[in-house]
């Protein structure tokens, strides 16, 4: 009987070892958890735990004690020793003994490689017992089911911002610190994270190898195919808890809040004025600068968004993707489609303040203000070419 974790490679980098325990310490608590359910576990021939398998042809300690043995060992491993920092050339190969016969891939412990090989064969045999959605690991179901329950109990000791995983605390902890320590090898810009490098690289060599599974679609990256897969499903697991509605995306509804908090955190630098989002007040400097950095590849036209854009180029492919529910006539944007039913609801949403006269469109409430009440614009668009 060895235990749980295998022989550790000396010297190995400060990161792995902390994921390492990390990873031990989650094999820890799931025991704990089984131990605490079925009492006589320790006592059966044959006990099958997370961790490992166990055959009782000899007495063995408890359970509890052989898990608590390791974990003091695995913690004077690593008070023991003196490891190379991150920027060592061997954080890449040392103690990486465990290779994917799939991709290649190496890591330090069996159990990393049978977790990453499930990435090859789909298999995902952890279940949310809330939603009935698949997982390869239990930490992975564990970490999605805060996503129900709410729970976030990783917090920033700085400005008390709260995470459901350790992770998005760390990349967030970098905003307080202004570390970037990640550089894109092309252009030189930095970046927080490693996956924020990965997924800004594709925009020189225009890479997008993660594809929708059921329309085709290429993203950049795997978490952009997700996000988008919902537009297929449905699915909106963010919900604001002032109104109820719900959101494909986080920071979808993080931007809805601002709503009921009427929070304007960004500010034009140029006229002083404040925007909800960044996009936003980006998107706004652009009238300042005349910048427009998107171009429509068939005319040549620019646009300040990438959104208009792609807008405009359905004028060169005749695709119009929104449809009347009533009469099924097909419309370019969503917007035009909104307007549009308001010839079958009789919505008037736009009304004169001076007489009181209400309108379907906006354009047709300024164009009256501007025939009609001279004293709020000051000016008349049609004039008599007699008199």
């Amino acid at each position: 009987m060895t235990g749980f974790t295998e022989s550790i490679p000396l010297p190995m980098p400060v990161n792995e070892i902390k994921e390492e325990f990390d990873d031990f310490l989650q094999e820890y608590l799931f025991a704990v958890q089984k131990v605490k359910e079925n009492p006589e576990l320790d006592n059966d021939c044959k006990t099958e735990t997370h961790i490992s398998t166990f055959n009782c042809e000899e007495q063995l300690p408890p359970l509890m004690e052989i898990i608590k043995e390791e974990a003091s060992n695995f913690r004077e491993d690593i008070q023991k020793y003196s490891y190379p920092t991150e920027t060592d050339e061997m954080r890449h190969t040392a103690g990486k003994t465990h290779h994917c016969t799939g991709c290649g891939k190496a890591f330090c412990r069996k159990s990393h490689l049978k977790s990453h090989q499930k990435i090859h064969t789909g298999e995902k045999p952890n279940q949310c017992t809330t939603c009935g959605k698949s997982f390869r690991t239990r930490g992975e179901v564990n970490t999605h089911q805060r996503t129900h329950t709410g729970e976030k109990p990783h917090q920033c000791s700085d400005c008390g911002k709260a995470f459901g995983q350790r992770s998005h605390l760390i990349q967030h902890q970098k905003i307080h610190t202004g570390e970037k320590p990640h550089q894109c090898n092309t252009c030189g810009k930095s970046f927080k994270s490693r996956a924020e490098v990965n997924s800004h690289q594709r925009t020189h060599t225009i890479v997008k190898p993660y594809q929708c599974a059921t329309c085709g679609k290429s993203f950049k990256s795997r978490a952009a195919v997700n996000i988008h897969q919902r537009t297929h499903t449905g699915e909106k697991p963010y919900q604001c808890s002032n109104c109820g509605k719900a959101f494909r995306q986080l920071s979808s509804l993080q931007q809805h809040q601002t709503i009921h908090t009427g929070e304007k955190l960004y500010q034009c630098s140029d006229c002083g004025k404040r925007f909800r989002t960044r996009s936003q007040a980006n998107i706004h400097q652009r009238t300042h600068t005349g910048e427009r950095p998107h171009q429509c590849s068939d005319c040549g036209k620019s646009f300040k968004t990438r959104s208009l854009v792609k807008t405009h180029q359905r004028t060169h492919t005749g695709e119009k993707p929104y449809q009347c529910t009533t009469c099924g006539k097909r419309f370019n944007t969503k917007a035009e489609v909104k307007i549009h039913q308001r010839t079958h609801t009789g919505e008037k949403p736009y009304q004169c303040s001076d007489c009181g006269k209400a309108f379907s469109h906006r354009s047709n409430l300024t164009k009256h203000l501007k025939e009609k009440h001279t004293g709020q614009t000051g000016e008349k668009l049609y004039q008599c070419s007699d008199c």
